[in-house]
C-alpha cells in the first residue's frame, strides 16, 4: 500500500494525496463488495454533484477528470485497498490466536510475579475480615505467597457461595 502510495498521483501536492487518499479508502471499505468500476463511478458522481452545488471536496478531481492517468491512477488506489481490505481479512484468525496467546502469556506473567510476592497488608486485612465474618479457624500466613493468599480466600468465598445455593 506504501509503495503504490509513492507512483500514484504525481501531479498531486501531498495533502492533496493524503485527503484523496482518504476519502477513497473510506468509501472502498463502505462499498467493498462492489466492483471497482462502480466505485470510482460513484465517486465521480458524488463529485460533479458537489461541483454543481459549488461544494466540491476535490477541486483537483473537476480539474483532472478527463486525464486518463489520473483516473487509472485511482483505479488502481481502490484496487489496492479491496486488496488490502481481503489480505486483513484472511489474517484475522491468526490475529485473533496471537491476541488471545499474549494474554494467556500475560495471566501466566502475573501468577508467576504473585506467586514469588509477599501477601499485601490489604489482602491480610481482607482474608482476616473474611474469617471472622465466616467465623472459620484462622490459618498461619507464614511463608505463603501473594498466589497462595489469594487462592484461600477465593476457597472461603465459592465456600459461602456454595452454602447460599444449598440452602
Amino acid at each position: 500500500m506504501y509503495n503504490l502510495k509513492k507512483i500514484l498521483f504525481q501531479n498531486l501536492t501531498p495533502r492533496q494525496k493524503s485527503s484523496l487518499f482518504s476519502h477513497l479508502q473510506a468509501l472502498t471499505k463502505k462499498k467493498k463488495e462492489e466492483d471497482t468500476a462502480k466505485i470510482l463511478a460513484d465517486f465521480l458522481d458524488d463529485e460533479i454533484y458537489y461541483d454543481k452545488i459549488s461544494q466540491t471536496h476535490f477541486h483537483f478531481v473537476i480539474e483532472n477528470i478527463n486525464d486518463e492517468k489520473f483516473l487509472k491512477d485511482i483505479e488502481k488506489f481502490v484496487d489496492g485497498v479491496k486488496y488490502h481490505l481481503d489480505f486483513m481479512e484472511k489474517q484475522q484468525p491468526y490475529i485473533d490466536k496471537q491476541k488471545e496467546f499474549a494474554k494467556e502469556q500475560r495471566k501466566k506473567a502475573q501468577i508467576k510475579k504473585m506467586q514469588n510476592s509477599k501477601p499485601t497488608q490489604k489482602q491480610i486485612k481482607y482474608y482476616k475480615g473474611l474469617v471472622r465474618s465466616h467465623k472459620l479457624e484462622e490459618k498461619s500466613l507464614e511463608g505463603l505467597s501473594r498466589w497462595d493468599l489469594r487462592n484461600i480466600i477465593m476457597e472461603i468465598i465459592e465456600g459461602k457461595n456454595d452454602n447460599n445455593k444449598s440452602v
